[in-house]
């Protein structure tokens, strides 16, 4: 190599190095110096959210006895008799301090009140009318007149069974006098019970084989082949009154029905049926 060019190369390296050096220090200088890290802001103090007090809800609460049906035997009624009429309190013995104890109480009345005092038991039921001051006396507050015995002294007794129970301040539902009877609320009886709306609705599916012919309003037949098989169930009567039952804004609504035969132990297909019904339609207790 001539001393020409390795003059040019020494300056090709010097250059080189300087320019290496050049960009170390800087590299150098910039770790040396950094660029300060800003001191974080405080955020604002946010004002406190005022406190929301929530009034406590008031629990409420209500206890309905269920007595089921109030049969009324020969046998019965000869126990009842006293010297100058009926008294059947005793016959309710210890359950009577359940029925009087609980907020409402309620039963199924399977006899009639007729006009005269010519008292029968099965097949045709008529008691004597004291029958309901003791119900009353017991603690009962409503029956359930729509049973397959409600026409068993006819469209007058049915009639005269309702003038009794109003005799004795006792409430009721199921049966009615006149068609504008049961069509201001559909056939529903609604009562407060501590403040808790209960719609009481009642049904049967048969009528002891005597005809309700130009009173259907009477009973409230929940089938519409209630002198023959039972079997055939009115969904447009239900339906009606199941959609009043909701519309009335009824806490709970409660289901009498008198259905199924003596001496069945589970209920039957259509039982079900219906039950399902019901529920599917609002009802909370049948």
């Amino acid at each position: 190599m001539s001393k020409r060019n390795r003059i040019i190369l020494i300056a090709v390296i010097s250059t080189l190095l300087v320019a290496a050096a050049a960009v170390a220090l800087a590299l150098a200088s910039r770790k040396a110096d950094p660029t300060p890290t800003p001191e974080p802001t405080a955020a604002p103090t946010a004002s406190p959210e005022p406190t929301l007090t929530l009034e406590p809800e008031e629990t409420v609460s209500a206890s309905i006895a269920v007595g089921g049906d109030v049969v009324m035997h020969t046998g019965l009624n000869t126990e009842a008799k006293t010297e100058t009429t009926y008294d059947y309190t005793p016959i309710f013995g210890i359950v009577t301090d359940e029925i009087a104890s609980a907020d409402y109480s309620v039963c199924t009345l399977v006899t009639t009140f007729d006009t005269g005092a010519d008292y029968s038991s099965f097949p045709l039921f008529k008691s004597p009318h004291a029958l309901a001051d003791s119900l009353a006396g017991v603690g009962f507050d409503l029956v359930n007149t729509a049973t397959s015995h409600a026409m068993d002294s006819y469209k007058t007794g049915l009639d005269n069974t309702l003038d009794v129970l109003d005799s004795a301040g006792l409430d009721y539902v199921g049966t009615y006098r006149t068609s504008e009877e049961r069509d201001a609320a559909n056939g529903i009886t609604m009562v407060d019970i501590n403040g808790i709306s209960v719609a009481f609705m009642a049904y049967t599916c048969d009528t002891n084989g005597i005809p309700v012919t130009g009173f259907e309003h009477a009973v409230n037949c929940c089938t519409t082949d209630y002198l023959s098989g039972q079997s055939r169930i009115d969904y447009d009567l239900l339906a009606a009154d199941m959609a009043a039952a909701r519309e009335s804004g009824a806490d709970i609504i409660f289901v009498f029905m008198s259905w199924g035969g003596e001496f069945e132990t589970a209920p039957s297909e259509m039982q079900n049926d219906l039950a399902d019904y019901l529920f599917e339609q609002g009802a909370d207790v049948i």
